[in-house]
């Protein structure tokens, strides 16, 4: 059974970039009051393979006891298992900071649309 959960893309600090295309790292939030279905572990990356744009991204979840939110982290793995950040995989499938999404969450899978 698939949940379907709302987010935020949000930027984690214009001073917190990407050496190599200089882009603002970017995550996206879950209020945790509505986390439920994430298969996310507080302390902990979980890992979890991301639908963007129908492309497979290997990434992780994460939370703590000290945050209102699960995040997905913004650093991804291409098929390849080489490097990719998630605002370049983003901003290449036409989302940007604060927009609104929804993410379709089977079990690890998780699909990434628009709100």
């Amino acid at each position: 059974m698939s949940a379907r959960i709302h987010g935020a893309v949000r930027g984690i600090g214009k001073t917190n970039i990407y050496v190599d295309d200089k882009r603002e790292r970017l995550e996206i939030w879950v209020d945790e009051k509505e986390a439920e279905g994430l298969p996310y572990r507080y302390n902990t990356r979980v890992s979890i393979n991301l639908f963007v744009g129908g492309t497979k991204y290997r990434g992780g979840l994460r939370s703590t006891p000290k945050t209102s939110f699960v995040w997905i982290s913004p650093d991804l793995r291409d098929k390849n298992d080489q490097k990719v950040s998630l605002a370049k995989v983003l901003a290449e499938n036409g989302f940007a900071k604060n927009d609104r999404v929804a993410l379709i969450v089977n079990s690890e899978d998780v699909h990434l649309e628009r709100e």
